[in-house]
């Protein structure tokens, strides 16, 4: 009976996390937005990771102009077994309750020069939708995204 109750929880489990969608409504805590962030350095760009930041920039308009509503900083890199901080080409950071309510957009960029712009030649992404327009992040208080900067290209104004 015990070997059954544990499938059974398994099985209830598994099911709640494979149903837990992108978008309004889909958080895994309740009460909570959550927004993962994902770089890729698929281009293998050279720069220091363990000091050169990925900015995100979440604007309240698809022109990604004005201020932004938020920035969020993460490094390429992670702690190894003896606790030191090496260099990854993948960094993946789960924010919780990081922004309030409301509709956004994204871009990402690797700060080659430290100044906090986007600037020719550092490595940009936007979030896109399937067309190619930017994608809106419409975030509530249980909303769940998770946002996947590849780095390919570098930006040209």
């Amino acid at each position: 009976m015990k070997k059954f109750s544990s499938i059974s929880i398994i099985f209830v489990i598994s099911l709640v996390l494979w149903s837990c969608q992108e978008g309004k409504d889909a958080s895994l805590l309740n009460n909570m937005n959550e927004l993962v962030i994902t770089g890729v350095n698929k281009a293998n760009f050279e720069f220091d990771h363990l000091s050169i930041e990925m900015l995100t920039y979440l604007y309240n308009n698809p022109e990604l102009s004005g201020i932004p509503e938020n920035r969020l900083s993460q490094l390429f890199c992670k702690k190894n077994d003896q606790d030191s901080l090496v260099a990854v080409n993948q960094i993946s950071v789960g924010y919780i309750d990081i922004v309030v309510p409301g509709d956004y957009y994204a871009y990402a960029f690797i700060d080659l020069n430290g100044n906090s712009e986007v600037d020719a030649n550092e490595p940009y992404k936007e979030w896109l939708d399937e067309q190619g327009n930017p994608k809106m992040i419409e975030v509530t208080e249980e909303s769940r995204w998770v946002l996947l900067f590849e780095f390919e290209e570098t930006y040209s104004n």
